[in-house]
Formats: C-alpha cells, structure tokens, sequence
C-alpha cells in the first residue's frame, strides 16, 4: 500500500496457475484517502484476464452520497463502504484499533462495493490459527465471510515476518483459500 499525506492507494494482484501461463490473473486497485475511520475509497479498478475469453475492465466511482457501479447504475454509499481491494487494509486497520473484535466467535460487518452490486459482508472470527507460510509459521487469525454459497477463508496475521511484533504491520492480510468458485 502506498500512502501521500491522507491519500492512499492499494494494489492487489491475484494470478492463478503457472506465472509464465496463468489460467486466471486479476489486479485489483483502490484509491482514496486515510481517515479517523480508516480508508474511504474514491476510486476501483479491476483488471480480469481469463485464459480464453476477452480480457475485462471495471471501475467503481465513490462519493460520499453514492457509489456508481461498473454497469453505470448508482447506489447509495453505505457509512464505511469498502471495495474489493480497500477490504483488507480496512480489516487490518480495525484489528488495529479495536482488538477485541478478534475474539472467536464475534462477527465483524463490512459494507462491500463490488462491480455488480453493494451489500454487507459479515465475516466470523473462527480463531487463532497456525499458518505456515513461505517465510516460516506465523500465527493467524482465522475470518471467513458469509455470502450465499461463496466461501473464502481469510486470515490476518498478528506479528510481521519478523516474528517481533511490529507497529507497521500488526495485522496483515496472510491467505485467501478459494473454498468454491468466486466471482466479483
């Protein structure tokens, strides 16, 4: 994540298969500016690229009052309304301030701008869990969110790779296991 004064922006790259052949690649980009609430985002860009079909583009627009979706149609923009990238920084920056939302069994809410539509993604905490990583094992936090039949596990780690913990990244976002096939 790159931050200007209040200003930020976050990139997201996902690449499913082999780097020099993937099946599937996606970046994902949010802009905004930093607040006492956290991230208000401006502006989404997501870039898809399956291995067959035309490459796609879509773009959210956010103002205070309204989010415009990637098809044009404008919804009202939920108070802390987030998009598909600003997500884990945001959830980062609430673990952050209020850790006690990280208990198991607690839910934490999110007000979700994806391309196609705005809802509310409610995320349960199952628990401390041990991931093993590249860089050794770290000690996670496991979310998984509820939204019909989609499922995605995410865990936020509480220490840097540093194994120290660590004023800049006390809670990052470590994994995103696909459960099922998901689509934005």
């Amino acid at each position: 994540m790159g931050a200007a004064g209040s200003r930020y922006q976050v990139h997201l790259d996902i690449t499913i298969g082999p780097s020099f052949a993937p099946l599937i690649s996606r970046r994902m980009t949010s802009d905004g500016e930093l607040g006492a609430q956290g991230l208000t985002p401006h502006r989404y860009d997501e870039s898809h690229a399956p291995a067959f079909p035309a490459a796609r583009h879509a773009s959210l627009q956010f103002t205070p009052e309204q989010v415009t979706l990637a098809n044009g149609s404008q919804q009202a923009a939920l108070p802390g309304l987030q998009d598909a990238a600003s997500q884990f920084v945001q959830l980062t920056w609430l673990f952050t301030t209020q850790p006690e939302q990280l208990r198991a069994g607690n839910t934490v809410t999110m007000p979700l701008a994806l391309p196609r539509r705005v809802g509310r993604w409610v995320y349960d905490v199952l628990g401390q869990e041990r991931l093993a990583t590249p860089v050794g094992e770290l000690d996670t936090f496991h979310l998984k969110p509820r939204l019909g039949e989609r499922r995605r596990a995410t865990s936020s780690v509480p220490k840097c790779g540093s194994r120290r913990p660590c004023n800049t990244c006390q809670f990052v976002s470590a994994s995103s296991r696909m459960r099922k096939p998901f689509s934005i």
